[in-house]
């Protein structure tokens, strides 16, 4: 075999194996916006790339979180029941190794002030500078000395190691307690179930036709999804169910917006049905949350979720979720 032969062999591989590489890192899945909602127990973590095939792992502060939806773009996770304010680090990576994909720093709920500034010593005499030591344990603080007279300025030092994190602070003011829960199912899951009812294509947001004018066009919009919901799962006629639409508003005048009826309706696909509730997008890109709705009876209820818009405005859809958890 001539070496041009080898040489060229070679160089085919490499190019082979810097593909591969770039075509990894191109799918990585990143963190790009964090959001938490301490009051309701729920992380919001936006970004991309989330939808490959390995199965991926939330921590919060070194603490596994359960993922309760998971899409290309988004991820909604459960906050531990005692979580307290304060800013921790969130960490994304594969449920199989060590790997971690990424990790950013989010603050939830308050944070406490700085505490105050510590007293000044008295300025010693200006030495040259020494070779740095081994990190001692540290002393208990001395009582502070009189005030000296300032010494000659000296050269600059170099710029020293970045200290450890201080502890957290405590909040200003401790905060009304919550009502206590709902009570989870058997099992040991999560008590909250996730219905997806509206999806757009993987490609970018669905728009939204239906187009009103002078009169509103409440529970007569575009049909984006349906669910059924029955109150007597939980064995009480009641239920607590939450609409959460990732949506868009494109362009349009304060006022002109897209909006997003949850109906109740006499069977599915039913567009003329009674109003649950309406959620309103008024940018974009904007995560519309309802809250927490009650629902009661003794009959499965069929929902249908409706999209319109005001003339003037444009807009969409990305993903649209109904929660259901037992109620208090």
């Amino acid at each position: 075999m001539s070496l041009n032969s080898i040489c060229t062999r070679v160089f085919f591989f490499a190019a082979i194996l810097l593909s591969f590489a770039s075509l990894a890192n191109a799918q990585k899945p990143e963190i790009t916006k964090v959001e938490a909602d301490l009051t309701g127990g729920y992380i919001y973590v936006t970004g991309e790339n989330f939808g490959r095939r390995d199965e991926l792992i939330l921590k919060l502060a070194g603490q596994p979180l359960a993922i309760l939806v998971k899409t290309e773009v988004q991820l909604i996770a459960a906050l531990p029941a005692a979580t307290q304010p304060g800013t921790y680090r969130l960490v994304l990576q594969k449920s199989r190794g060590a790997d971690v994909l990424d990790s950013v720093d989010v603050t939830i709920g308050n944070v406490g002030p700085a505490g105050p500034e510590g007293p000044q010593g008295t300025p010693g005499a200006n030495g040259q500078q020494g070779p740095q030591g081994e990190a001692g344990v540290q002393g208990p603080q001395g009582v502070q000395g009189l005030q000296g007279n300032p010494g000659a300025d000296g050269q600059q030092g170099p710029k020293g190691d970045t200290g450890a994190q201080g502890p957290q602070g405590m909040p200003v003011t401790q905060g009304l307690q919550g009502p206590q829960g709902p009570a989870g199912t058997g099992g040991g899951g999560a008590s909250v179930a996730v219905f997806p009812i509206g999806r757009a294509a993987v490609s970018g947001a669905s728009a939204v036709s239906t187009i009103e004018g002078a009169t509103p066009l409440v529970c007569l919009g575009q049909n984006i999804g349906q669910a059924t919901i029955d109150p007597n799962w939980f064995g009480t006629g009641s239920v607590e169910y939450r609409l959460i639409v990732f949506g868009q508003k494109t362009s349009g005048l304060a006022g002109d917006d897209v909006y997003f009826d949850l109906c109740r309706g006499s069977n599915l696909n039913d567009i003329n049905g009674s109003l649950l509730v309406t959620n309103v997008v008024t940018a974009n890109p904007q995560n519309s949350d309802s809250g927490w709705q009650t629902l009661t009876g003794s009959d499965p209820v069929r929902m249908n979720l409706l999209g319109r818009r005001r003339s003037g405005a444009a807009g969409g859809y990305m993903h649209a979720y109904v929660l259901v958890r037992p109620a208090p």
